[in-house]
Order: structure tokens, then sequence, then C-alpha cells
């Protein structure tokens, strides 16, 4: 939590925040991926990460602020971003937008997946 109130200036935590997101407990996946939504880590230390808690955690909130922190991300994440928009998983689809929200403008390549 601490790590999400010093915001970019705890960029060089994404490596471990990612790691972490693999964590037994869900209230800890949830500060950990809202935490990565804050510092604006290297999208290379955190997208495949992101992702994969996107499409596999089981709690709405987990995935809500991965979506979020997918969407601070920008163009890296759009590739996955399209391919949930495209998908049948309703829920994946619905965090997606989310995503694409927080991107704002550089969210317009998404515009045919969205439609």
């Amino acid at each position: 939590i601490t790590l999400r109130m010093i915001g970019p200036d705890a960029t060089t935590a994404g490596p471990a925040l990612a790691k972490a997101l693999g964590s037994d407990s869900f209230r800890a996946r949830r500060a950990v991926a809202e935490a990565l939504g804050k510092i604006q880590p290297k999208a290379a230390d955190v997208l495949d990460p992101l992702v994969q808690c996107l499409r596999e955690d089981k709690d709405p909130d987990v995935c809500r602020f991965a979506a979020l922190a997918l969407g601070k991300l920008g163009k890296p994440a759009l590739p996955e971003l399209t391919r949930a928009l495209e998908g049948r998983n309703a829920d994946l689809r619905y965090h997606a937008c989310l995503a694409a929200r927080e991107m704002g403008p550089e969210a317009a390549p998404l515009a045919a997946a969205l439609a």
C-alpha cells in the first residue's frame, strides 16, 4: 500500500510487485495490482503478469485493478486488450474496456474491437 502512495518514484519496485501478483492472498493481489497502476512501472516488467492476472484471477477487484494498471501501460498493452475485447468472456471484455478508458486517446486502435 505504501508503494501505491509513493507513486512513480517507486517505479523500480515493478518487478517485485509483478511477482507478488501470484500471492495466495486476494487482498495482497488487490493491493499489488492497485500499486502497479500508480507507480508507472516499465511495461516489460509487468505486462505479462498483469495479463495473466486479468485472465485468470477469480477476484473481480483484482481483475479490475489489473485492468486499470494495464491501461496505464498504454500502447504495450494494446495487443492483449484487443484479444480480450474480441473474446467470448464478458467479464474479460468489461475489464478490457476499463483499461481502454484509462488509456485515453492511446486506446484509439481498440475502436474496432470495442464496436
